[in-house]
């Protein structure tokens, strides 16, 4: 089902309902990209009078970046792949 490939069990509530916020999350599908690493968030609390936001994402690794301009030496760089 397609339930099952999403981090929360409601697509949205009204968090004055909620009594337990773990009630909210997809424990089996955390589990599933638990391996992939360490995920990161941000929340936006919505202090103008819009909507809560939430970001989640992981770094699933590097690649290193060349970068040369004319009459320069080439450089390289070790660059984050993020994954939202």
């Amino acid at each position: 089902s397609n339930e099952s490939q999403h981090l929360f069990t409601v697509q949205e509530i009204a968090l004055n309902d909620v009594v337990d916020l773990n009630s909210l999350l997809n424990h089996s599908f955390i589990d599933t990209i638990n391996r992939f690493g360490n995920f990161y968030g941000h929340l936006d609390m919505a202090f103008t009078g819009d909507s809560i936001g939430l970001a989640l994402g992981f770094t699933a690794g590097s690649k290193t970046m060349k970068d040369s301009e004319e009459d320069k030496e080439e450089t390289e760089a070790e660059a984050p792949i993020y994954c939202l």
